[in-house]
């Protein structure tokens, strides 16, 4: 196959004006959306009462007021809020409450509360709903609490309405005094009044909890209500009384809790974890507890349920390995279970294996991680039908990656444990000796795959820690003679030695091509079922070569309902242009960065996120996105400086404030090139 690119004739006038008004169309939309619906103010150096002391801001400021937090330096207060505020880290900013100061606020009122982004170094976070209904959102913050009597992260309900509670990608350290006065998790969700709801998830959170009497997450209704709650996604370290405790206390009290792809491990060498509660001292629990994984655990499923009190369990697709009692389920719950593999504990009590269940090796990569070996017995033996027990859960695994996926050409069939195989993920380097803007992929699960629309490309500058070369040319990708080929949109030579990450997503459901059938305009609309509606999709294009060049950078938005992918140079797309395109929800290892002045040097904007931080052989995965109504018009890639993934402008122009970028790494791939296999002595 031979590539011709056939050049635009120059923008009229007349079509300039039209993207002009597009953008402008676009950027008024995006503004409109991103406006905090509360007052807005910042701290420090904002006007008064921001102009002091936070707690001063907090305290003058009117109920309802979102607070943003512009600093990294240490913050020396103890802050108590007693009115619903919102108290979140500037774009760019990590601050850090010293040792010994807490973060409290009574949230009131049928107001939005968020706190995001903040860092404890001994301290918690308590956040109390009263009154009418509203949400509260507790995100992204790194908490450790040392010598602790109550949790480290607190969501408490005294409302006898119902309000929502989101505790989502916080990374959570708790060590316990060995008496603690009550029980309580590293994150702990509390209903404390009898009427109303406590609803919302608690997902994609990293927990470590130490000592003898240590638990991770916890649910506990005290004195009746109701708390229906999706634990989704969570990994947790140690937590030697329960990885996840609910507990039901009163003969009002109605829990429903979906537990789902969350893994449990030892922390050290003595803190094993004890996987799932469920403790009906009074009362009701409803629990579907699917696709968990507990390695070296004292208990995988524990079911307590006294007289009087009732349990209903569905234990399905679960893996529980190399540890004491695997399944606890005493006689008088109620407990459906199957599809479970079983291996290497100690006891059963009240388990008999369903037709379904598995005991053999399930073939981990290692004692830290849960993850499944190729030619695991595990993968593709999960009853598939089994997530729909999680509901509106998100359909995500402990990696916060798609569940199931397929592998190779095979169906996409779902596995057991909380981790999916299926992704592939590596990086090619250009070894062309002689010059050409085509560069062949090689790989065994991409040769001879002409139909896969799951491929996606990102430049990666700094490969194995070498620096360049850059890429200036947009990039896409073809398929011809067996092989996958990466080229250059504008026949700029690939220089050797380039290096591209590529992956093979192996979530079919969430992959599809999309071809432009009517030119005319700068963007395309997508039409797909997954993503209409769904503003808050995470997103990866990479442009299909079938027959017609674009040589322009490529980027999303979201507008009028609709996905939409854009000329970001506002150039109209040529009739034919195709495009791959994988969409997923947020998770921890999918997420917008958005650039800010805090976070832009040059024509590069840093990314910050514990998976890939310090992980120079870390494979990320960039595609543009406006949705702050600004387009970055140049070819982009990454690369790793100073502990920190960045993504750069391959032209040099610096990279403006509020461009964005729908970011995908993959937690596996880390730990892979990470070399963490083995590490715990596991073969």
């Amino acid at each position: 196959m031979v590539l011709r690119i056939y050049k635009q004739a120059p923008k009229t006038g007349d079509v300039f004006l039209r993207s002009k008004a597009m953008k402008n169309l676009i950027i008024l939309m995006m503004t409109v959306m991103s406006l905090p619906a509360a007052a807005f103010s910042f701290w420090p150096g904002g006007a008064a009462p921001c102009n002091t002391t936070l707690q001063a801001c907090i305290d003058g400021s009117p109920d309802g007021e979102y607070i943003e937090i512009r600093t990294s330096n240490t913050i020396n207060e103890d802050i108590f809020a007693n009115k619903p505020v919102s108290l979140v880290a500037g774009n760019g900013y990590k601050p850090v409450f010293s040792a010994g100061n807490d973060v409290f606020i009574y949230a009131n009122g049928a107001y939005t509360v968020r706190v995001k982004g903040l860092t404890l170094l001994d301290g918690y976070i308590e956040v109390v709903g009263v009154g009418a209904s509203h949400n509260i959102y507790v995100t992204h913050n790194n908490v450790t609490r040392l010598n602790a009597n109550l949790g480290a992260i607190r969501a408490y309900s005294t409302s006898n309405d119902d309000i929502n509670y989101d505790v989502s990608f916080n990374e959570v350290y708790i060590d316990y005094i060995s008496s603690p006065t009550s029980d309580f998790g590293g994150i702990s969700v509390y209903k404390t009044v009898n009427t109303g709801q406590m609803t919302g998830r608690i997902y994609g959170n990293k927990v470590t909890a130490v000592g003898i009497e240590s638990r991770g997450i916890m649910l506990d209704e005290r004195v009746g209500g109701g708390i229906d709650m999706n634990i989704i996604g969570n990994e947790v370290y140690g937590a030697t009384q329960g990885g996840v405790h609910v507990l039901s206390q009163h003969n009002n009290s109605d829990i429903h809790v979906k537990i789902g792809s969350n893994a449990f491990y030892r922390y050290g060498t003595f803190y094993f974890p004890s996987g799932v509660h469920i403790e009906a001292l009074d009362g009701a629990i409803e629990a579907e507890i699917v696709n968990n994984s507990m390695i070296e655990s004292r208990y995988g499923v524990d079911i307590i349920e006294v007289p009087g009190a009732m349990v209903d369990a569905y234990v399905y697709n679960n893996l529980v390995a190399y540890g004491g009692t695997g399944f606890y389920f005493p006689a008088a719950a109620t407990v459906t279970h199957d599809y479970n593999l079983v291996y290497d504990v100690t006891s059963n009590t009240g388990y008999t294996p369903g037709p379904n269940a598995l005991s053999v090796n399930p073939q981990i990569v290692g004692l830290q991680n849960a993850r499944l070996r190729p030619g695991s017995p595990a993968i593709d033996s999960a009853a598939s039908l089994a997530l729909l027990a999680l509901g509106s859960s998100p359909f995500v695994d402990a990696d916060g990656g798609i569940r199931m996926k397929k592998k190779g050409s095979g169906a996409a069939l779902l596995d057991i444990g909380a981790y999916e195989s299926g992704d592939v993920f590596y990086t090619h380097v250009n070894n062309n000796i002689s010059s050409s803007h085509i560069s062949s992929l090689d790989h065994p699960d991409l040769n001879g795959d002409s139909g896969a629309d799951e491929i996606h490309i990102t430049s990666n500058y700094s490969f194995q820690g070498a620096f360049g070369p850059y890429n200036n040319d947009n990039e896409g990708i073809y398929y011809t003679g067996g092989k996958w080929r990466i080229f250059n949109e504008g026949l700029i030579d690939i220089a050797d030695k380039a290096a591209f990450n590529v992956v093979k997503f192996g979530a079919t459901t969430n992959t599809f091509e999309h071809e432009v059938t009517a030119a005319g305009n700068n963007y395309t609309t997508i039409n797909n079922s997954g993503l209409d509606g769904a503003s808050l999709r995470i997103l990866q294009v990479t442009q299909h070569y079938t027959g017609t060049y674009n040589d322009h950078p490529p980027g999303v938005w979201y507008g009028f309902g609709k996905w939409h992918i854009s000329n970001f140079d506002l150039v109209n797309i040529p009739n034919g242009a195709n495009y791959n395109v994988y969409y997923q929800e947020p998770s921890k290892s999918a997420w917008e960065h958005v650039a800010s002045a805090a976070n832009i040097t040059a024509n590069w904007t840093v990314l910050d996120n514990p998976i890939i931080n310090d992980v120079p052989c870390a494979q990320v995965h960039v595609t543009q996105s406006a949705s702050q109504g600004v387009f970055n018009a140049h070819p982009i890639g990454v690369w790793y400086s100073g502990g920190h993934w960045n993504i750069y402008n391959q032209d040099l122009a610096t990279m403006p404030v509020d461009a964005a970028f729908h970011v995908v790494v993959s937690p596996e791939q880390v730990a892979a090139c990470s070399d963490i296999i083995f590490k715990d002595g596991f073969d």
